[in-house]
């Protein structure tokens, strides 16, 4: 069985794929999410709108109400965003927050992205802790 880590990970790497997607396509996304379900199956999560903020609760709260359920093991929410490297210069970043029902913290991957004609071209992604603000 993977560890609560290798989850979050291989979690983050499958939600990345839309969002690389829709920049080349659309030049940035909307906020979408992906449940990993204790059955091993995955479930996508988005919303109408074009609020990035309304949207993102509105998936928060459908994550809350399924890790309520019992079962889910992980949740990832995928976001259009900025990132500023240490004595760097502000760019475009995907960043995908996990929570996972067995780790205390959550872990969000960064993957900064420049556009090169019409697609993104990731940089090397890292992680950094965040708060595990679905299984509390």
């Amino acid at each position: 069985m993977p560890t609560p880590q290798e989850e979050a990970l291989a979690l983050a790497q499958k939600a990345l794929p839309l969002a690389v997607d829709m920049i080349g396509k659309r030049g940035g996304f909307l906020p979408y999410g992906v449940v990993l379900m204790k059955d091993g199956q995955t479930e996508m999560f988005g919303g109408d709108g074009s609020n990035s903020n309304e949207i993102m609760n509105l998936i928060k709260g459908a994550f809350k109400a399924k890790a309520r359920e019992g079962n889910v093991r992980a949740t990832a929410l995928a976001l259009d965003s900025m990132y500023t490297p240490e004595g760097g210069v502000k760019g475009d970043a995907i960043a995908i927050q996990i929570c996972h029902a067995e780790d205390r913290y959550g872990v969000t991957y960064i993957w900064p992205y420049t556009k090169v004609d019409g697609k993104a071209e990731l940089g090397t992604g890292f992680p950094q802790r965040s708060p595990n603000d679905i299984f509390v």
